[in-house]
C-alpha cells in the first residue's frame, strides 16, 4: 500500500472512531433528556450526559487496559517467550511502526488480537494455545495480520466498538434495575422499562455490528 492510500487510510478510521463516539454521545443523551421528560426528573438528562462523556473518555484513553484485562491478559516474559517477542520486532521494524508491548493470554483456544489507540500506545495478546499449535512461519502470518491492524489504526475504532459495547450492555441492564425499583404506581413505569431494554438489547448490538463490519474489512483487505 502507497503512503498516501496508508494515511488516507489511517484518517479514514479516525474519522470513523470520532463519529462512533459522537454517535454514543449523543445516544445516551437523547435517551436520557426522554426519560427526564417522561419522569419530570432532569437528574436523568445530567447523568445521561455526564455518563456520555466518561463513557468516551475511556473509550479512547483507556479501552486497550479494558480488552487486556477483559482478557486476562499479562505482559509477556521477554526470557520465556523469546521466539514471540523477536517475531513482534522483527515485523515491526519492516513495517516501519514502534514495537507493541506483548500479552500473553492463558488459554488453549487458538486466538491473537491488536489492541491500543495508535501505533505508538499499542498491545499484542497472544494465547498460549495459538503458540502451541503453530510453527514459527504461522505464527509469522499471524503476526503481521494484527500488526496490519495496529499500522493501518483499525484498532482504536475495533477497541472502542467492543468497549462501548460492554458499557451499554452494563447501562442497559443498571436501567432495568431501576426501573423495576422504581415506582410501581408511576404510569411511565411500564415505558420507561420498555425503552430500557430496547436500548439493553439495540445499543450493545449495534456496537458489536459496527466492529464486526470494521474487523471484516480489514480481513477482507
Amino acid at each position: 500500500m502507497g503512503t498516501q492510500s496508508l494515511i488516507a487510510q489511517k484518517t479514514s478510521n479516525n474519522w470513523k472512531t470520532f463519529f462512533l463516539m459522537g454517535f454514543f454521545l449523543i445516544l445516551v443523551i437523547v435517551i436520557g433528556f426522554f426519560i427526564s421528560a417522561m419522569t419530570g426528573n432532569s437528574s436523568y438528562f445530567w447523568w445521561a450526559l455526564s455518563i456520555s462523556l466518561v463513557m468516551n473518555f475511556i473509550g479512547y484513553f483507556f479501552s486497550d487496559t479494558i480488552a487486556l484485562r477483559t482478557a486476562y491478559a499479562e505482559p509477556a516474559d521477554k526470557e520465556k517467550y523469546v521466539e514471540l517477542y523477536t517475531i513482534v520486532t522483527s515485523l515491526a521494524e519492516k513495517m516501519s511502526i514502534p514495537v507493541p508491548r506483548v500479552y500473553i493470554i492463558n488459554d488453549a483456544g487458538p486466538n491473537a488480537f491488536a489492541t491500543g489507540r495508535n501505533e505508538h500506545h499499542a498491545s499484542i495478546a497472544v494465547t498460549t494455545g495459538l503458540l502451541a499449535m503453530m510453527h514459527k512461519s504461522e505464527l509469522e502470518g499471524v503476526i503481521a495480520h494484527e500488526l496490519s491492524h495496529i499500522k493501518h489504526r483499525d484498532i482504536l475504532i475495533m477497541t472502542v466498538a467492543v468497549v462501548f459495547a460492554g458499557m451499554l450492555s452494563m447501562l442497559g441492564e443498571l436501567a432495568i434495575r431501576r426501573s423495576f425499583a422504581g415506582d410501581r404506581d408511576n404510569g411511565n413505569a411500564a415505558l420507561m422499562f420498555l425503552i430500557s431494554a430496547i436500548a439493553a438489547i439495540v445499543l450493545p448490538l449495534a456496537a458489536t455490528l459496527i466492529q464486526l463490519a470494521i474487523s471484516r474489512k480489514r480481513e477482507f483487505s
